[in-house]
């Protein structure tokens, strides 16, 4: 029964845990170990099954390649392919942003990197391709453009 100044009542304290779905994990009598290799083949069968540890293998992600795209100041899509062929510094960068500028002679300067990749390798990698590789300045007319490449 609630006292006064009492809002919620007390409940005693249940202590006791069904045991009829609790798989045993390890609890097993085993025989003690000959050597260390005996202790490292011999593993728990499922060491985090209590928290959360699931036993679907986890699928592999493929491989993708680098995107370019290349876009106009006013936001029209211009070039945009996927680079399969090419061989890259490394797979894994983060997605990086280029300006470029073109005038009527070509390519303005090298391209202007804006967002890095994090890895100074890549980022000199693509600048390279954009002004020798695919060259920019022969493809688009005078103007700026954004240039995004992802993986």
């Amino acid at each position: 029964m609630a006292q006064p100044g009492q809002i919620f009542l007390d409940f005693p304290a249940n202590l006791r845990v069904a045991e009829a779905n609790l798989p045993s994990y390890g609890s097993d009598a085993l025989t003690a170990p000959e050597g260390l290799v005996d202790v490292m083949t011999r593993a728990n069968e499922a060491p985090f099954a209590g928290l959360g540890e699931v036993a679907i293998p986890a699928r592999r992600v493929e491989p993708r390649a680098a995107f370019i795209e290349v876009k106009s100041m006013q936001g029209n899509v211009l070039i945009a392919k996927a680079l399969g062929a090419l061989t890259l510094p490394r797979e894994d960068f983060a997605p990086l942003e280029f300006l470029a500028t073109v005038s009527a002679s070509g390519l303005v300067g090298e391209p202007l990197l804006v967002a890095g990749s994090g890895a100074d390798d890549v980022d000199n990698f693509f600048r390279d391709y954009l002004a020798k590789g695919i060259r920019l300045g022969e493809k688009l007319a005078p103007g700026a453009y954004r240039v995004v490449i992802g993986p």
